[in-house]
């Protein structure tokens, strides 16, 4: 019986070495994928880096200063202003019932035609409808198979009470 335990109790220190040789060699995996992960990070960083002083140097170049660039505040408004033309974007609305006559007199309205034109052709899609937006301003879309199953998909949703609230 002695024997029989000593043998045991030989196996059973065997078997712990091999568990902790196969723990020690899972930690060296861990600490080398950890090291990787931490380079490749840290040249992530320094990518970043690189690329934000050389938005900087251009931003001297063209303005003779540095942009703020601070991560604590919010992104600049960088869109074209509505405020000022807001009656002209009523005023097209009310005057065209034509999707494309009201945008065509928007563009050659100038002045603040982007933000305006946006909001123009929302509204105006909203009144005419799908049917009522000539095809060829659709079809001239990069991507307006994919976009018309995306709104189409939408719609259905909508339609059917699905998540899309």
């Amino acid at each position: 019986a002695g024997a029989r335990a000593e043998a045991a109790a030989a196996d059973a220190v065997e078997q712990l070495a091999a568990e902790l040789a196969a723990v020690k060699v899972l930690r060296e995996r861990e600490t080398e994928q950890r090291r990787a992960a931490e380079s490749k990070a840290a040249a992530e960083m320094r990518a970043a880096a690189q690329a934000a002083e050389a938005a900087q140097a251009a931003a001297v170049r063209r303005t003779g200063r540095r942009i703020e660039a601070d991560p604590r505040r919010p992104d600049p408004v960088v869109a074209c202003y509505i405020d000022d033309n807001f009656a002209s974007l009523l005023g097209l609305a009310a005057k065209y019932t034509s999707f494309s006559e009201a945008l065509l007199a928007n563009a050659n309205a100038g002045g603040e035609n982007v933000h305006r034109g946006l909001v123009l052709g929302a509204l105006m899609g909203a009144q005419v409808g799908a049917s009522g937006i000539p095809a060829e301003l659709k079809a001239g879309l990069y991507h307006h198979d994919a976009i018309a199953a995306e709104i189409d998909a939408f719609i259905a949703a909508r339609v059917s009470g699905g998540s899309c609230t």
